[in-house]
């Protein structure tokens, strides 16, 4: 699934997030939100495309929340739930009303109680 954050990251950039390991270059900044999003990509690329560009600390809150949603699905999809849980807890701090991190979170959460209770009486 892609968002649409990406012409807001764009504008971000060009007016004043200079500061970054992005600064001055647009390109950059948008292949790795680009490769964040890209399903077809290893799992290393795209996490570490989401880790970029969330490092960056451009985005607004809303839009880093976004992020923290597709590396905590990436996460998810690969079995990682620890690392899931804490992206969806992180997107959840920063956009409480998003309720597709609400969901996934509870899917993660319902999962690991499940196994933590397999095999008990």
């Amino acid at each position: 699934m892609r968002y649409p954050i990406l012409g807001l990251s764009l504008a971000v950039i060009l007016l004043g997030g200079g500061h970054s390991a992005f600064a001055g270059s647009a390109v950059a900044f948008t292949t790795a939100l680009n490769n964040c999003q890209n399903e077809s990509l290893d799992i290393d690329v795209r996490i570490g495309a989401c880790t970029e560009i969330i490092r960056t600390n451009l985005l607004p809150k809303r839009s880093l929340a976004d992020m923290y949603f597709i590396r905590g699905n990436i996460y998810a999809k690969n079995n990682k739930s620890d690392e899931a849980l804490a992206d969806y807890n992180k997107a959840l701090e920063l956009k409480p009303d998003f309720p597709e991190a609400q969901n996934n979170r509870a899917i993660i959460q319902s999962q690991s109680a499940a196994g933590s209770t397999a095999g008990t009486p």
